[in-house]
């Protein structure tokens, strides 16, 4: 079965979107400009426009007319998100698990034996 693609627009935002919740660029921090993020992706300025307005829309950004694009969001805001981005993750390890006819039991120690293995 396949996945439908997604939009490269989709993709770049994702990128810098994780890239913010990460702390790869904290608040307040410069993001590239229209441009650089173009040559970056090999993308249209369009695309990087879009990738950026959809972000400002979102609360990640804030984009000031000849002086650059900077990371906007809180830190309450990047710390909800990060817990939704781990919920996903574990929700689609479920899904896969349920596909493979694990039982909640089974995951669930699967789970606890993947956590036990982290530093």
């Amino acid at each position: 079965m396949l996945k439908d693609e997604k939009p490269f627009y989709i993709i770049i935002k994702n990128q810098i979107r994780e890239a913010i919740i990460r702390g790869e660029y904290p608040f307040g921090s410069r993001l590239p400009s229209v441009r650089e993020l173009s040559a970056e992706f090999g993308c249209s300025l369009i695309t990087t426009k879009r990738v950026y307005r959809d972000l400002a829309r979102e609360g990640y950004i804030l984009t000031s007319q000849g002086v650059g694009t900077f990371v906007y969001a809180d830190e309450h805001k990047i710390a909800k998100d990060r817990e939704h981005l781990i919920t996903e993750a574990i929700v689609q390890a479920v899904e896969f698990g349920n596909r493979l006819n694990y039982s909640s039991d089974q995951l669930q120690v699967i789970f606890l034996n993947a956590l036990s293995r982290l530093p």
